[in-house]
Formats: C-alpha cells, structure tokens, sequence
C-alpha cells in the first residue's frame, strides 16, 4: 500500500509539473475508490498534497519569469476570500452530521468538467495562437471578472480539490489569450493555485 501511494504520487506529480492541471481529477478518486478514503479526508488530503508539489514547480518557472503576477492577485482576491467562506460551511455541515453525498456528486460533475477541460485546452490554444484578433479582457470590467473567476475557482477547489488546473487554465486562456502564451499560462494558474490548496486542505 505505501508503494502504491508513492507511485500514485509521483505519477500525479509528474502531471501537475508537466501541464500545471489534472493532480485532483486524478488524487481525489484515486484516494476514494482505490485506498478507501471518505470524500472530504480525500479532498483535504488531495489539497495539502497539491500545495506541496506545486510548490516545487512553482520554483522553476518563478526564476524563468514567466509567472503573471498581476492576474494571480486579481485571482487570489476572488479565491482566497472564497476557500475561507467555504471552509466554514463545510465545518458548519460536518458539525451538524448532514448529508454530505452532495460532495461526492459534485466531486463527479467536476472530475467530468476537469476531462472536458483537458480535452477542449490544447485546442483552444491552438485557435488562439492562430488568431490574429485574439483579445484580452481589460480594464475594471476585466479585474472583477477575473476576480469573480477566481472565486468560483476557490469555492470548486475547497469542495472537490479539482479544478485549479483542468478549470483554471480554460478560464484563463479565455481571459487572457494574447497575454498568456502556454508557458506564462501553466506557471501564473500554478502560482495561483499553491495557497488556495493550502488553506483548502484544513
């Protein structure tokens, strides 16, 4: 069993360092039906993980300069505030011993939307860095948007611990296609990712 966690570890470390997406659509599951986990203790256990090795890629593309600091604090302003708030509802819920298959149903639906995400990426980029009128949003308009984004992202990750990435990186390119090339993409959802996966894990 302990070979098995560290396999499984590594393989989603490996992912996540590679794209920046898909370490909670696969961990989450993987700790649920494989090593019998209960959904939340899968969730928090995902995260406090997630923030770790996303740290350690973080490091690297922190000193090749390609991480957007801007758009990650209009991010951090929507999903920080959004993970905390979150965190007590579901204390609020575990201490009332409710029903709490809701979790496992929305732990599905984004586990499903993570997989559409991977899918419908590479191409969006690809129509992007072919578009000659690409756009980014701009302006207040832009920052509120990106900031509601970014607490819709914190509210998901805090319940399901997937979509950081699969989630993050669409919303983003969708944002910001001339401004963030695949690379400066990966590291500025990355950098965003680190403290909402590790205050979500508590």
């Amino acid at each position: 069993m302990t070979w098995l966690l560290i396999i499984t570890g590594f393989g989603t470390g490996f992912l996540v360092g590679l794209t920046g997406v898909g370490g909670g659509a696969l961990m989450t599951p993987l700790l649920m039906l494989l090593f019998g986990l209960a959904p939340q203790t899968a969730v928090g256990t995902d995260l406090w993980f997630a923030s770790f090795t996303k740290i350690a890629a973080s490091k690297v593309m922190f000193n090749k300069d390609l991480i957007d600091w801007q758009i990650t604090k209009l991010l951090w302003y929507g999903s920080i505030p959004a993970t905390i708030v979150t965190l007590f509802w579901l204390s609020y819920i575990s201490a009332g011993h409710k029903d709490t298959m809701f979790i496992k149903q929305l732990i599905a639906a984004a586990i499903l939307w993570a997989g559409i995400g991977l899918i419908f990426q590479p191409i969006l980029q690809n129509l992007t860095i072919k578009s000659e009128v690409a756009q980014d949003i701009s302006g207040i308009q832009g920052e509120v948007i990106t900031i509601v984004a970014g607490a819709i992202i914190g509210i998901l990750v805090t319940l399901t611990s997937v979509g950081a990435g699969a989630l993050g990186t669409v919303v983003l390119l969708y944002l910001y296609p001339a401004r963030l090339n695949p690379s400066r993409l990966i590291a500025t959802e990355v950098a965003h990712a680190i403290p909402v996966a590790y205050i979500g894990s508590y």
